[in-house]
């Protein structure tokens, strides 16, 4: 399992490190994605956001073609990103799990107030790495594919 954590005050260039970290490591990850993590609502927003990406082009890869037309009707929402937040949300967190889907990824969790709101997330996910960024004290774990 590999875990990150950076803990600070405001303003001290937490996030700026990270941010550089995620630049100069882009080439390492199929996947970055920065989460706001203030509060437990943006944490779940970040996600299903992230969820309906990753549905999005899964979508794409499944039927190619120009257009809706070579979309099935059965994958119309994914395709168009319609998924119901906790739609989008479980499908991000199960995209995140299984490492032949996703290949590698980093998560940055941006501004964490309080550790435990990660808790019901980052337990789930083994096939990446997390980056958890916050103003006094935070966790995050993640685990990288070898």
């Amino acid at each position: 399992m590999v875990a990150q954590t950076l803990a600070g005050l405001g303003g001290i260039g937490k996030s700026e490190l990270v941010l550089h970290y995620a630049e100069v490591h882009r080439g390492d990850y199929d996947l970055i994605w920065w989460i706001d993590a203030e509060t437990p609502e943006q944490i779940r927003a970040s996600l299903a956001a992230l969820g309906r990406e990753v549905s999005v082009g899964e979508a794409r890869l499944k039927h190619p073609g120009p257009g809706p037309s070579a979309i099935t009707a059965a994958s119309a929402a994914v395709a168009a990103g319609q998924l119901r937040d906790d739609d989008a949300l479980a499908y991000a967190l199960a995209h995140l799990a299984a490492p032949d889907r996703a290949g590698r990824w980093l998560l940055i969790f941006d501004n964490v107030e309080d550790p435990h709101h990660l808790d019901p997330y980052l337990g789930r996910l083994e096939a990446g790495d997390s980056r958890a960024e916050g103003r006094f004290e935070c966790v995050g774990s993640g685990s990288r594919k070898s």
